[in-house]
């Protein structure tokens, strides 16, 4: 099993970084959505502190679930407003699709 522990310090540095770039940018998400593992946590901290607020709490992102995006190109050429999100999926959905039907 593999253990997923805190933030290194390329983590960290790298959370910094994107946070200074979403100050600068005057970038403030409309939602965050954010797992409840440490490291994520931490990753958001220094982005919290430089946008000053979080948006308000829309309801909780499901564990689990699955979102998927198509752009054309490769990663490092995506761009803000690149993608669009084709499919969203979380584990109560497929465990409902998977029940067998009365009659």
């Amino acid at each position: 099993m593999i253990s997923i522990g805190p933030l290194n310090k390329r983590g960290r540095e790298t959370a910094k970084t994107m946070a200074a770039y979403l100050r600068r940018a005057k970038i403030t998400p409309d939602l965050v959505l954010c797992s409840t593992a440490v490291r994520a946590k931490q990753t958001l901290e220094p982005i919290v502190k430089a946008i000053k607020r979080l948006p308000p709490a829309e309801g909780k992102f499901p564990t689990g679930a699955v979102a998927a995006f198509r752009f054309d190109g490769a990663w490092k050429e995506l761009r803000s407003n690149g993608a669009t999100v084709l499919s969203f999926t979380s584990p109560k959905e497929i465990a409902s699709r998977l029940r067998p039907h009365s009659a």
